[in-house]
């Protein structure tokens, strides 16, 4: 129904409206500038410190009741995520070092991480060797590269063709303005914002990474019915400030001129990112019309939400009750720089059930929680040093591996092993075949054995197959399992590792297409073969097999 998919997008739109929530305002509060506040977050070049980031899905009592023993072991990992990080040291957006945890559900992976320009490396609990991604220039080509969705280090990137590579120099400049360009949107964003209904300061002392600070302790909630109503006054108060956004966006055209010749050097046309760059005498008149759009966007989505409360009037009752709410306590020094912070928001909205739609979902909403911790703030730190070693694994050989081939990465009496097999079973490996509208379809013969083309399921498998010219002599050498199958055209006969065995049928050609029967082929590739429903309620061939 309309009024239903307009209720959902309008829920959407104002729930990640109230995760930019922070305790923040655009009035001066207990003698803390709450707005100045926030851009100086936006200035923090380098810290240490140490964050947490826990997720919880909220479930109905009967929870996965009837799900199978896969769904719920998947469940048990992505229930509960928790990621931990100590002595975080960032000197700069590319050069940081740290080391943490992962939980997943009652499991637990350690790992460190260091970066610099050039290069990250990964060392994770229960892995064989360090992980090691490549960055070249990607790091140096900052904020700005990472905003055109640039990637200045192999040449290409998502719009128009390099011709040529900023050198550092333009790096850095670009680097410069893509902050600029954060800056200058953010700054718009938080001038706008209201305060919280709910906003207390208070003078305080707080242990921070064993440091006594005096502080000013910011506490703020919203609950969801707050959450609804902060919004639409933040709405107003956008659609108010047209001189504001019109300076806002004068800026950002401004920004994108000043890099005009780095960017056409590169291949990038700054008409594909805001559109074409215009002549002085024109731009006031195009800016006026991209804030004219702007401004008619926002009003058409409290439209929308207005439309959706005239239509139910239960509709804020529904979605924005006392269990969805947002709370942040922040602890501030004398520069402004917020040294302690924990932050946590549900999302859990009662809705009536849609007697269109009367499935049964167990998630009932979300809890998050976030911590974070900074001393040394903008001071000289320190990361511990990326070096790559002989024989690391780099991210690209993982990319190109094969799941059994991760799998042997990670020791087997590792928790990183056991995710990977037995939860995500990545090296779990699955071909169907349907016999109708596969491209080589499997055959029953009339004694009911059913053949499958050899080289389609060799290669879907991960195994070479070669052949003699004529396809007499046939060899597969399957490396996940260490298996060599030696075969004839014509021969019931296998030879498998040096041991010969007498399959149901013969390896019969068909059209020049040739084919072994499946269950002998597949059990000595330590594999099942099974008929199963399909969509179209006929059966369809599934080969299976777990390294």
């Amino acid at each position: 129904m309309l009024v239903n998919w307009m209720k959902r997008k309008v829920v959407l739109s104002v729930i990640m409206a109230a995760i930019m929530i922070i305790a923040v305002g655009c009035q001066a509060v207990g003698g803390v500038d709450l707005n100045q506040m926030l851009k100086q977050t936006l200035k923090v070049t380098s810290y240490e410190g140490s964050q947490t980031f826990e997720f919880k899905l909220l479930m109905e009592d009967e929870g996965l009741d009837g799900g199978s023993a896969e769904e719920t072991a998947i469940f048990d990992l992505i229930s509960h995520i928790k990621l931990t990080l100590d002595d975080i040291k960032v000197k700069d957006a590319a050069n940081m070092s740290l080391k943490g945890k992962l939980e997943l559900g009652t499991k637990s992976i350690g790992f460190s991480l260091a970066m610099n320009e050039e290069l990250a490396v990964l060392n994770l609990e229960g892995a064989k060797k360090p992980i090691v991604l490549e960055l070249g220039e990607l790091a140096s080509s900052g904020l700005f590269g990472e905003i055109l969705g640039t990637d200045f280090s192999d040449g290409t990137h998502t719009e128009g063709t390099v011709t040529a590579v900023p050198d550092k120099a333009e790096q850095e400049s670009l680097a410069k303005t893509g902050q600029q360009l954060i800056e200058t949107v953010a700054g718009y964003a938080i001038e706008n914002m209201p305060n919280p209904t709910r906003l207390k300061v208070s003078p305080a002392q707080e242990t921070v990474r064993g440091e006594t600070v005096n502080a000013m302790h910011v506490q703020a909630e919203l609950t969801g019915k707050e959450i609804y109503t902060w919004v639409k006054s933040y709405m107003d108060a956008l659609v108010s400030d047209k001189e504001g956004l019109h300076e806002m966006l004068t800026t950002v055209y401004e920004l994108i001129q000043s890099q005009e010749g780095v960017l056409e050097s590169a291949g990038i046309e700054t008409e594909s990112i805001f559109g074409s760059i215009p002549e002085e005498e024109d731009q006031k008149a195009m800016i006026d019309d991209a804030v004219d759009e702007v401004v008619q966007g926002i009003s058409d989505l409290k439209q929308e939400m207005e439309q959706a409360e005239k239509e139910d009037p239960n509709f804020i009752d529904l979605f924005f009750n006392d269990e969805t709410y947002v709370k942040a306590d922040l602890f501030v020094d004398s520069k402004l720089d917020i040294r302690k912070s924990v932050m946590e928001m549900s999302i859990k909205p009662t809705v009536i059930e849609d007697e269109e739609d009367m499935s049964f979902s167990p998630f009932k909403g979300v809890w998050m929680k976030a911590t974070s911790e900074k001393s040394n703030v903008n001071g000289n730190v320190i990361p511990v040093e990326a070096v790559q070693s002989k024989g690391d694994l780099t991210a690209d050989q993982l990319s190109e591996m094969e799941g059994y081939q991760v799998l042997r990465q990670f020791k087997t009496d590792s928790v990183a092993y056991d995710i990977l097999r037995n939860q995500m079973h990545i090296s779990r490996q699955q071909i169907q075949m349907h016999p109708e509208y596969s491209y080589n379809p499997p055959i029953v013969t009339p004694a009911g054995i059913t053949l499958i083309p050899l080289r389609d399921t060799a290669d879907r498998l991960g195994a070479d197959l070669k052949a003699t010219a004529k396809g007499k002599s046939i060899t597969i050498n399957d490396f996940a399992t260490s298996t060599v199958i030696e075969l004839k055209s014509g021969s019931k006969q296998a030879i498998i590792n040096g041991k010969a065995v007498n399959w149901s049928f013969p390896v019969t050609a068909v059209d020049g297409i040739t084919y072994v029967p499946a269950r002998d082929f597949v059990k000595s590739l330590g594999g099942k073969v099974y008929w199963e429903d399909s969509y179209d309620d006929e059966k369809v061939l599934v080969i299976e097999r777990e390294l």
